[in-house]
C-alpha cells in the first residue's frame, strides 16, 4: 500500500511541474541558507568548549578605576601568573601569554610567514587541551630554543617531511628547533591557525621596561580547582593590586570564564575576542529564521492552493471506499516525498555555496561533513523536515474531512478562512523581504559614511612597512634614499598606525590642573615629520622640529579634545607628566580619528621620540605605484638582505576596521536577494493558481469588452494591497531595530525616509512584474478556448 502511495505521489509531483519546481526551489534555497548560517553559529557557540577543563579555565583581567569610572582591560603584568599560583591554593595552574603579529620563518633559504606567534610557558599545554600530532606535550616548550608549530604551518614549511628535530631560522630570534606539531583548532579564541608557539624567554619585551609588575602587556590564564568558586576568588583578587602596588592603587583583578571570551567579552585591549559579539549572532540567526520562514510560507501557501484543485480526486477515493486515514496518508506521502527532494537539493546547494560562504566569513573554514557537523546536519534536517511535513498536514486534514457527496456534486464554496490564511502568509513573506531591504540600504549607507568620513588627515597615497632591527639602524640613510625618488614626498615613522585604540594612561599631572581632575588619555610616539606626512593641521602653537636632537622626548602635541578635557585656555608651554610622556605642549593638532569612527574622539598626546617608533610610513604621489614599491623594496634589501615585507597601502588596513560592517552589508544583500527570489517564486505560483482559477471569469470579461490592462489590474490589485499592508508592518519594526543598531556608533547618519520609500517601491515593482506576467498571459489568451465547453 505504501509503495503504491509513493508511486502515485511521484506521478502527481511529476505531473504538476510548475508547482513542484517552485516548491522545491524555494525550500532548497531557504534550507541551504539556514544550514550555512546555523553551521557558522554552531561553530561560534562551541568556541573553546573542546578543552578538557574548559569550565575551570579563566582569564584574568584588570579593572582600572578612575573618578568612579571603570576601565576593564584584558591585559595584565607578566609576573601575575606565578604570583597567583603561589598565593592562592584555589589556582591549580596559571600561565602568562604574549601574543604578537605574524613573523617570518626561514627554512632552506625560503622565507615563510607565520600568521601569529605566541610566547608562553610549558604549562600552557597543561591548561589548554590542544591535540599534539607530533612531539611531546610535557616537553614541547622546555628547551629554550624550542618552537611548536600548528599543523597548517608545518605543512606550509615542510610539506611531507617530518618536522620534529628540524631547525628553523626565525627573524631576529635565530635558530630554533621544532619540538612539536599541534592540530589546527578552528573553534578557539587563540586563533592559532598557521601560527607558532615559542618559549616565553625568547620574547623581546617592549622598551622601556618598568619591571615585571608595571608593564601591562600580557594575557594571564588560570586553571582553578574543580570545586573552587570563581566568585570567592574574585573577592580576594579585588584587593590583590593593593598588596602589590600599595594601598593607594585604584585597580583590581577579576576572572573572566574562558567560554565568555569569544562572543561575550567587552574588555578594552582585548585582541583575542571575536570582531563581533553575541548580538551579531542573534542578528544572523534572525536572518536565517526569516529566510526559512519565507521558504516555508511558499510551501504552505502553494500546498493549500493546490489542495483546492484536488478535492474531486479525494472524493473519488472516498466513494471507492478509502477511509479518512488512507486519504490523509496519501497526501502526507506526497508531502514527505516533496520535502525529501527539497532537502536533498538543499544539501547539494549547500556544498556548492560553502566555498563562497567560507570566503565571506573568513574567520573560520566550515566543513559540512565534518564529524561533529554531520550529526548537527542530520538533526537539523530532521527537525526542518518534520516542521515542513507537519505544515503540509493542513490540506490533508481538510480534504479528508469533506463528505464524498458534497465533493462529487462540486458544491464546495470558497472558504474565507483559507483565503485569509493565504493572504496573511503572503503579507508575512513580503514584510520580511521589505525589512531586509530597508536594513540592507541602511547598513550600506552607514558603511559608506564611515569609509568616506573626513578622518582629520589624508589617508590616500600612504604606504607603510614594519621596521626590522637593521632597517631601524640604517633608517637615516634609507630615508634620504627614499626622498630622492620623485614620487615619494614624505617619510616618517610611528609607533602605531591609526587603526586601533592606542595605549591609554591616567593623566592627572598637568600645569593648570588645580582641581585634581583626572582623565584617561591615549598616547603615541612619532617622528618629527609625522604631521606633514599625514597632512594634519596644527591649530595652535607649532609642529615638531625637523631636528630631533632639539626636541626629542620633551616636545608634546595634544589634540583639541585633550585641551577641552584638561580645561586649558592657553595650552602652549604647559607641562604635562604621565608615564613615558614628560614634557611641554608645543602645539595642538586638529582632532583626527586614530581608530574606527564608530568610537568617539578621545584625548590624545603625541611625543616626538623616533627611538620608540616601529613602522615606516611614506607619502607617495599618484602614479606608477608598482615601480615605487619596487624602488622601496630594493633599498630595503640593501639595508637588510633578509627583509621580506613589501610596503602596503594604508587605506586597505583602515578599511579592515570596518570588516564587520562590510560583512553585515554582504549578509543583508545576499539575504535580501534570497528573500526576494523565494517571495517571487511563491508569488509566481500563487498568481498562476489564481489565474487558472479565474480563467472563465477572464474570458467572460474579455467577451464583454474588458481591455488587457483592465484584466491585469483585476488580477494584480489583490497582491498590491498585500504588499502595501506589508509595508505598514515592516516600516515601524525596521525603524526601531535600526535605531537600536545605530546606538553602537558615536558617529552615524540619521535615519531618513529614503531607504523606506525605495524598499516600498522595489517591493511593488517586484510584485507587479511577477503577477503581471501571469496576468498579461491570461489577458492575451483566446476566450473561446476557456468557454468552448460551457
Amino acid at each position: 500500500m505504501f509503495f503504491n502511495y509513493f508511486k502515485i505521489a511521484f506521478r502527481n509531483i511529476r505531473r504538476q511541474k510548475l508547482y513542484t519546481i517552485i516548491n522545491v526551489s524555494g525550500l532548497a534555497i531557504g534550507v541551504a541558507t539556514s544550514i550555512l548560517i546555523l553551521l557558522f553559529i554552531y561553530e561560534e557557540l562551541t568556541t573553546d568548549k573542546f578543552h578538557k577543563n574548559a569550565d575551570q579555565i579563566y582569564r584574568v583581567y584588570t579593572v582600572m578605576e578612575d573618578n568612579e569610572k571603570k576601565l576593564p582591560a584584558a591585559l595584565t603584568p607578566s609576573a601575575l601568573a606565578e604570583a597567583l599560583k603561589k598565593d592562592y591554593p584555589e589556582v591549580t595552574d596559571a600561565v602568562c601569554v604574549a601574543r604578537v603579529g605574524g613573523d617570518l620563518i626561514q627554512y632552506q633559504n625560503k622565507w615563510i610567514t607565520a600568521e601569529t606567534i605566541y610566547y608562553t610557558y610549558s604549562s600552557f599545554f597543561d591548561i589548554f587541551s590542544f591535540t599534539f600530532l607530533q612531539g611531546s606535550r610535557t616537553k614541547a616548550l622546555v628547551d629554550p630554543d624550542a618552537i611548536v608549530l600548528t599543523e597548517s604551518l608545518a605543512i606550509k614549511i615542510f610539506k611531507q617531511e617530518n618536522p620534529i628535530g628540524k631547525r628553523l631560522h626565525v627573524r631576529e630570534l635565530g635558530e630554533l628547533k621544532v619540538t612539536g606539531v599541534i592540530k589546527d583548532q578552528k573553534n578557539t579564541h587563540l586563533r592559532l591557525a598557521a601560527g607558532a608557539i615559542l618559549p616565553f624567554g625568547l620574547y623581546k619585551k617592549p622598551q622601556p621596561i618598568r619591571g615585571p609588575w608595571q608593564h601591562f602587556n600580557y594575557t594571564t590564564y588560570v586553571l582553578l580547582q574543580k570545586h573552587a568558586g570563581p566568585e570567592a576568588l574574585n573577592q580576594k583578587l579585588a584587593d590583590y593590586p593593593k598588596k602589590i602596588f600599595g594601598p593607594e592603587v585604584k585597580a583590581r583583578f577579576q576572572l573572566q570564564p574562558l567560554k565568555s571570551i569569544w562572543l561575550h567579552s567587552h574588555l578594552t585591549y582585548d585582541f583575542l575576542k571575536a570582531p563581533y559579539d553575541i548580538r551579531v549572532i542573534y542578528l544572523i540567526l534572525t536572518v536565517a529564521a526569516f529566510i526559512l520562514i519565507t521558504a516555508r510560507v511558499n510551501y504552505v501557501n502553494l500546498t493549500i492552493a493546490q489542495s483546492e484543485t484536488r478535492i474531486a480526486e479525494a472524493g473519488l477515493h472516498k466513494v471507492m471506499g478509502a477511509s479518512r486515514m488512507q486519504v490523509i496518508l496519501k497526501y502526507l506521502t506526497e508531502a514527505i516525498l516533496l520535502v525529501c527532494i527539497a532537502l536533498a537539493c538543499a544539501i547539494i546547494l549547500t556544498e556548492i555555496l560553502l566555498p563562497g560562504f567560507n570566503h565571506l566569513i573568513e574567520i573560520k573554514k566550515l566543513d559540512l561533513f565534518e564529524s561533529k557537523n554531520t550529526v548537527l546536519l542530520i538533526v537539523l534536517l530532521t527537525i526542518i523536515g518534520l516542521v515542513l511535513v507537519i505544515s503540509g498536514t493542513y490540506p490533508a486534514l481538510f480534504i479528508s474531512s469533506l463528505q464524498p457527496a458534497d465533493i462529487i456534486r462540486r458544491q464546495m464554496t470558497a472558504n474565507p478562512k483559507r483565503s485569509v490564511l493565504r493572504k496573511s502568509l503572503v503579507t508575512t513573506q513580503f514584510t520580511i523581504t521589505i525589512m531586509l531591504m530597508i536594513a540592507t540600504f541602511s547598513v550600506y549607507t552607514q558603511l559608506k559614511y564611515m569609509l568616506t568620513k573626513d578622518l582629520g588627515y589624508k589617508q590616500q597615497n600612504l604606504l607603510y612597512l614594519p621596521m626590522s632591527e637593521k632597517v631601524r639602524q640604517g633608517y637615516g640613510s634609507l630615508k634620504e634614499n627614499f626622498l630622492q625618488h620623485k614620487r615619494i614626498s614624505h617619510v616618517t615613522t610611528v609607533l602605531n598606525l591609526p587603526n586601533w585604540r592606542w595605549p591609554s594612561e591616567e593623566l592627572s599631572e598637568w600645569e593648570g590642573n588645580t582641581t585634581g581632575k583626572k582623565l584617561r588619555i591615549y598616547h603615541g610616539s612619532v617622528e618629527g615629520d609625522f604631521i606633514d606626512t599625514f597632512q594634519m593641521q596644527i591649530v595652535r602653537g607649532t609642529n615638531f622640529s625637523q631636528k630631533p636632537s632639539l626636541q626629542s622626548g620633551s616636545s608634546l602635541l595634544v589634540n583639541e579634545e585633550a585641551v577641552r578635557q584638561m580645561g586649558l585656555k592657553e595650552p602652549i608651554g604647559k607641562r604635562l607628566t604621565m608615564w613615558n610622556h614628560d614634557g611641554r605642549i608645543i602645539g595642538v593638532v586638529k582632532n583626527f580619528h586614530f581608530n574606527n569612527v564608530k568610537y568617539k574622539l578621545d584625548p590624545l598626546v603625541l611625543k616626538m621620540d623616533p627611538e620608540e617608533t616601529r613602522i615606516v610610513v611614506l607619502r607617495i604621489l599618484p602614479g606608477n605605484v608598482p615601480e615605487i614599491i619596487s624602488f622601496i623594496t630594493d633599498n630595503l634589501q640593501r639595508v637588510d638582505p633578509n627583509y621580506a615585507f613589501e610596503p602596503e597601502v594604508l587605506t586597505e588596513v583602515l578599511n579592515q576596521m570596518y570588516a564587520l560592517e562590510q560583512k553585515m552589508t554582504q549578509l543583508f544583500i545576499y539575504s535580501t536577494f534570497l528573500a526576494i527570489l523565494i517571495s517571487c517564486l511563491g508569488l509566481f505560483g500563487l498568481s498562476a493558481y489564481t489565474t487558472v482559477k479565474k480563467t472563465k471569469e477572464i474570458a467572460i470579461r474579455k467577451v464583454c469588452g474588458a481591455t488587457t490592462i483592465r484584466i491585469i489590474m483585476l488580477l494584480s490589485v489583490e497582491f498590491i494591497k498585500l504588499v502595501l499592508i506589508s509595508n505598514l508592518i515592516a516600516w515601524p519594526v525596521a525603524y526601531f531595530a535600526l535605531n537600536y543598531w545605530l546606538r553602537n556608533y558615536a558617529y552615524h547618519l540619521t535615519l531618513t525616509v529614503t531607504p523606506f520609500l525605495v524598499s516600498t517601491a522595489l517591493a511593488l515593482i517586484i510584485a507587479i512584474l511577477t503577477v503581471g506576467y501571469q496576468a498579461s498571459k491570461a489577458a492575451r489568451a483566446n476566450p473561446v478556448d476557456a468557454l468552448r465547453y460551457e
